[in-house]
């Protein structure tokens, strides 16, 4: 009798997982949905799958090309109830939604706090901005911030507006846009010595961080990308 009442007050309290729809949860995602999300076994630079999971994080090609230099840590694959989740918060208006990232959800290369004097983020589209009447990229970095004790320092780039959808262009047609579109604003508190952290909330050719990578090149000692989720190749 007591455990129908306990599951009862779980379901009434605590929302269904994300993914399966199925168990409820005080967190976004269920444990066994969770293991089934988070990003390995994928090429963390081009979204090829099929490597060994846990061993191998980037696929030959991508080495022998030299890609494997930036150092790139991902959480999830864009997919399933990561892919509902994100489009929850960017075509629905809710970037509150970030809140349900936690620390557990982060790569171990980038819980160290002390790795890091900045975050900075990926500049978004002024358009879309606009629209949405928030910046995802910014609200996903306060929650980093929030979670991992390094300041955000916002406006480091910026974008001018682009009238047209990049979502189903190639990965040499994005790079050429955002040549025209990104530029580098910089800041009086980042120093040449200074360690950050990039982030970009999806990662579908890399195109948008290899892009920023460019702006940030020697103007500070080290690099770290982080990515929310990524695409897989197909």
């Amino acid at each position: 009798m007591f455990s129908l009442k306990a599951s009862t007050v779980v379901k009434d309290f605590f929302p269904s997982c994300e993914a399966c729809r199925i168990v409820h949860s005080r967190e976004i995602f269920c444990e066994s949905c969770l293991l089934k999300l988070r990003f390995s076994g994928a090429c963390k630079f081009c979204g090829q799958g099929g490597l060994s999971k846990d061993l191998e994080e980037v696929c030959l090609p991508c080495l022998s090309m030299g890609s494997a230099k930036q150092r790139m840590s991902i959480s999830f694959f864009y997919e399933g109830g990561v892919r509902t989740w994100l489009k929850d918060i960017k075509q629905n208006g809710r970037p509150e939604r970030f809140r349900e990232l936690l620390l557990k959800h982060l790569p171990p290369q980038i819980l160290s706090a002390q790795n890091y004097d900045w975050i900075l983020g990926a500049a978004s589209d002024p358009i879309q901005t606009k629209r949405r009447l928030f910046d995802p990229s910014d609200s996903l970095c306060r929650r980093l911030s929030t979670l991992t004790g390094v300041p955000f320092l916002k406006g480091v780039f910026d974008r001018h507006p682009f009238l047209h959808s990049q979502k189903e262009l190639d990965r040499e047609s994005r790079k050429r846009i955002l040549r025209q579109t990104l530029v580098w604003k910089g800041s009086n508190l980042l120093k040449p010595h200074h360690r950050v952290l990039f982030v970009d909330d999806i990662v579908t050719t890399a195109a948008t961080v290899e892009s920023h990578l460019k702006l940030l090149k020697n103007k500070v000692s080290t690099v770290d990308v982080y990515a929310l989720a990524r695409t897989l190749k197909t």
